[in-house]
């Protein structure tokens, strides 16, 4: 079996339904350089669909981490498994089984928004479909947005505010924006509540 020379996608944090951030590192066997990272979509298992953003650096360090634990259990499960049966003990696989619980922490538990952060990301999604916060979003891509956000006729709702006074904080760099979109925010008391309120207020016309 050859060692495989390429790029791939790896490195998942921020993860919220099908979409997330990754980073394409080229690789020799294993991720050795970071190229760029996206904000994904959906993964396609060849690839993914998603814009490319500034390189993650939480993302780039859980990809060496997670891959780190992952080598350094099936080194530490060969290294027991060749060692001579009358001298293997329970020991002998500790390193391995650390090595595999570090490999199962740092993939299913680290890099997972946190509740704010979740809860930002879920009024996003639900009132542009895409989950990603303004600043991630390619410039004319959050145009396109805010000009949609502007014909939608949710326009008295805080959850509406909050959406359409950061798109308009990045746009225009605007600090009157950025207050905007926070004291919004700070009505919707900062919580994923905001998020069925959007639905519900979009249900209730």
């Amino acid at each position: 079996m050859g060692i495989r020379i390429g790029t791939v996608f790896t490195g998942t944090v921020d993860q919220v339904g099908e979409e997330s951030i990754q980073t394409k590192f080229f690789m020799i066997g294993v991720p050795l350089i970071p190229m760029e990272s996206f904000f994904v979509l959906r993964d396609r298992g060849n690839g993914v669909d998603g814009f490319p953003i500034p390189l993650n650096a939480k993302s780039v360090l859980l990809a060496y981490l997670r891959w780190g634990a992952f080598i350094a259990a099936i080194i530490a499960g060969v290294m027991a498994m060749v060692t001579p049966s009358y001298r293997r003990g329970p020991a002998d696989f500790i390193f391995a089984g650390v090595a595999v619980v570090a490999w199962g922490l740092l993939t299913f538990l680290a890099g997972r928004p946190n509740k704010a952060s979740l809860a930002r990301r879920l009024i996003f999604k639900a009132a542009t479909g895409i989950s990603a916060t303004p600043d991630l979003v390619p410039a004319h891509v959050a145009s396109e947005i805010h000009e949609s956000l502007q014909k939608n006729p949710m326009q008295d709702s805080a959850a509406w505010r909050f959406v359409a006074s950061s798109y308009q904080a990045r746009l225009e760099n605007s600090e009157q924006a950025r207050a905007a979109a926070e004291a919004a925010w700070a009505q919707l008391g900062g919580t994923s509540t905001g998020t069925s309120s959007l639905v519900a207020d979009d249900q209730n016309r």
